[in-house]
This record gives structure tokens, C-alpha cells and sequence, in this order.
């Protein structure tokens, strides 16, 4: 009975076909004994399980570079790259907080000559003669010409430490405010707002009071319009100065940092 169960186990392992043993698919091909088979399968499912790249949510070759050091030295090496995150001078430092300072204020003053609907500074309020009792309504012209001498100080403001600034995308931005400014000039100049040799602007009081300020108004107010365009750019020159210039997220402090786009977009504007 042992001498025929022996035979029948040697001839199971020379058919070449299909066998199920304990839930797993035996198919050789080729004559072997019941033995090797086993060898093989037990060294397969053993290699399989030691050379997975993730066990266990555990990468195996990060965790081995982190035991090792290398991990370390490869940020070691990163940073020395991209440099640290504090400025390089003091000068760079100083240069940074102006122009983040001036574009804030330029953003903050052109948003009072920008805003629309109830909250539109040339809106017209009621006046009423005091010989008459005759009740009109009329532009603020103090109120708005206050508003904007406001915007020609901020605006001299930020090209002048604009001027100043190291950072290509800083440069780059104000050179497009200025161009748009030279671009409008005529209408500025038609409510009393020249541009100088220097890019500044400068504001003729007396002008502006007898001019249309529905001129002004179509400067400054609402989508597309001058004043628009230089509220986006002052926006987008404080980003870029309170940013980290770009260097990542991270900072080799371990601090996160703001994200710079820097020119990425520029081609589309």
C-alpha cells in the first residue's frame, strides 16, 4: 500500500497539467519531484515577500536611508543648494519690507478710488444753497481729490523702492504698472495728473478741481480701468515680497513659507 501511494505521488509530479495543493495552483511543466517543487515555491514566496518596496505602508529603502544617515545628508546637500531662508544682507532685508510697505499702501490707497455701488467714493451727495435752500447733488471733489493725492504718494512710493529691489518679478511688475500708467497719460493729464522723467506721478491741484471728474471717474473706478490695473499689481508686488522668493515651501528652519509663482504666468498676460 506505502509502495503504490509512492508511485502515485511520483507519477502526480510528471503530468503536465493543473494540481491544487492546500489553496495554491502546482502547474509543472516540467518532471520534477513533489520535493523541489516545494523548495522553489517556499524560496519565491520568501523573496517576493522581502524585496516589496512598501511593507506594511513602510517603504523599506526610505526607512533604511533614514537609519543610515543619508537621508540627512541629502538635505544637507539641498540646502546648501538653495541657501537658507534668511536674507542675504540687511540691505535685501531693508529693501524687501520697503517695497512690501509701499505696495500695501498703494493697494490700500487706489481700493478707495476703485470701489463701486454704494461704496464708490464718486458718488454724488446732496448740497443745498444756503440763499437758494436750492438741494443739488454733486461730486465730493475735496473728498475724491484728497483720495487722490493719497494714490499719487503711494504710487511715487513703491516705483521708487521698486527701483531699489533685487527681485526680477518686483521689477518686472512695476515696469508693466508704468508702462500702463505712460499709456493713459493723456486722460491723467487732462485731470491733472502728469507723469515725470522719473516715472513719478505728480498731481496739479488747481487742474484737477475744474476738471470733468467723470474723467476721473472712468480712471479709477471699476472693472477694467486704469486704477484696476494698478490695485492688481500692487496685490501682486506685496505677494511677491512677503513671500519667500519662491526658495519652497519649506524653509531649511522647518517653517512654511509662502509660494511664489514668481514669472510662471507671465507669458499669459
Amino acid at each position: 500500500m506505502e509502495v503504490l501511494h509512492s508511485r502515485m505521488l511520483k507519477r502526480s509530479c510528471t503530468i503536465k497539467g493543473v494540481m491544487r495543493m492546500d489553496g495554491l495552483n502546482f502547474n509543472p511543466n516540467v518532471s520534477g519531484s513533489m520535493t523541489n517543487w516545494w523548495e522553489v515555491q517556499s524560496s519565491t514566496n520568501q523573496n517576493s515577500m522581502f524585496n516589496q518596496s512598501n511593507v506594511l505602508g513602510i517603504s523599506l529603502t526610505d526607512y533604511a536611508s533614514l537609519t543610515n544617515g543619508s537621508y540627512k545628508k541629502l538635505l544637507t546637500a539641498y540646502y546648501a543648494k538653495v541657501g537658507d531662508d534668511k536674507p542675504k544682507s540687511t540691505e535685501d532685508a531693508k529693501s524687501k519690507a520697503q517695497v512690501k510697505t509701499s505696495a500695501a499702501e498703494l493697494r490700500k490707497a487706489t481700493g478707495v478710488l476703485t470701489k463701486t455701488g454704494k461704496d464708490s467714493i464718486f458718488n454724488k451727495v446732496a448740497k443745498t444753497d444756503k440763499e437758494t435752500g436750492e438741494t443739488t447733488y454733486e461730486y465730493d471733489t475735496d473728498k475724491i481729490m484728497g483720495a487722490v493725492k493719497d494714490f499719487v504718494n503711494a504710487y511715487n512710493s513703491m516705483v521708487g523702492s521698486s527701483t531699489d529691489s533685487t527681485n526680477n518679478t518686483v521689477l518686472r511688475r512695476t515696469l508693466n504698472m508704468v508702462n500702463g500708467t505712460l499709456k493713459n497719460s493723456g486722460l491723467l493729464g487732462s485731470v491733472g495728473i502728469s507723469v515725470g522723467e522719473d516715472n513719478k506721478l505728480k498731481l496739479d491741484e488747481e487742474k484737477f478741481k475744474n476738471a470733468n471728474m467723470l474723467n476721473v471717474k472712468s480712471l479709477f473706478e471699476g472693472r477694467g480701468s486704469f486704477g484696476e490695473s494698478v490695485y492688481n499689481t500692487a496685490t501682486q508686488v506685496y505677494n511677491v515680497s512677503n513671500s519667500n522668493d519662491g526658495k519652497g515651501l519649506y524653509t531649511a528652519s522647518a517653517l512654511f513659507g509662502s509660494y511664489n509663482a514668481g514669472g510662471i504666468f507671465d507669458g499669459f498676460f
